[in-house]
């Protein structure tokens, strides 16, 4: 009751067979409202269907970007962190736009990133440390034309190292483990460029 605020015993049970009516016309019909009135039919299918990379997106940034919880209080902090994580998911897509059909998963794409990182002994030179590297036992010749066991890499069972030539041949550039000038070091990161196929 209104007047005292409690509950009736009464109960009204209405059924509108309007709505039904109306909710009917849509039975066996997946229906997708959008306010994109200049799009057809096919444009509006293909935009729905890659609505699962936005969700994938969300989910890269709480998870493998961290960008949650957040352990600064300012909002210059706050506002830094956020653009750091976009940043990062932004490379993330690029890299696996880039590699098309030959598409690395995000956390691959971590452990690669991961893997790369250089050293600069000196003013002059720069060495890039061995990416990936899986030991494992082979049979090889020995100097004396016996086969013997003995603990080398192997590249044909490293993820890591696979992953990372992929996305250097992706971008059109070589650059394994090796010591080299700056100067030829800069040459190979100019190299590296994205650029947008048109289709």
């Amino acid at each position: 009751m209104k007047a005292t605020g409690e509950l009736s015993d009464d109960s009204i049970h209405l059924i509108n067979y309007d709505k039904i009516a109306e909710e009917e016309k849509f039975d066996g019909f997946f229906c997708i409202l959008t306010s994109k009135l200049g799009y057809d039919y096919k444009k509006i299918l293909e935009v729905y269907g890659n609505l699962w990379r936005i969700e994938e997106s969300f989910k890269i940034t709480k998870s493998d970007l961290q960008t949650r919880p957040i352990y600064v209080r300012t909002q210059k902090h706050i506002e830094g962190h956020m653009l750091i994580c976009y940043t990062a998911l932004l490379i993330l897509r690029l890299l696996q736009y880039k590699l098309k059909d030959k598409e690395i998963s995000v956390n691959r794409i971590k452990q690669v990133l991961n893997a790369c990182t250089c050293v600069l002994p000196n003013d002059q030179a720069v060495m890039l440390d061995e990416i990936g590297g899986l030991l494992s036992f082979k049979e090889k010749p020995s100097t004396k034309g016996e086969m013997v066991e003995t603990l080398t890499y192997d590249e044909t069972k490293d993820q890591i190292r696979s992953d990372y030539q992929k996305i250097q041949k992706s971008f059109g550039v070589k650059f394994d483990y090796a010591a080299s000038t700056r100067e030829d070091f800069n040459k190979y990161l100019k190299q590296i460029k994205y650029r947008v196929s048109k289709k």
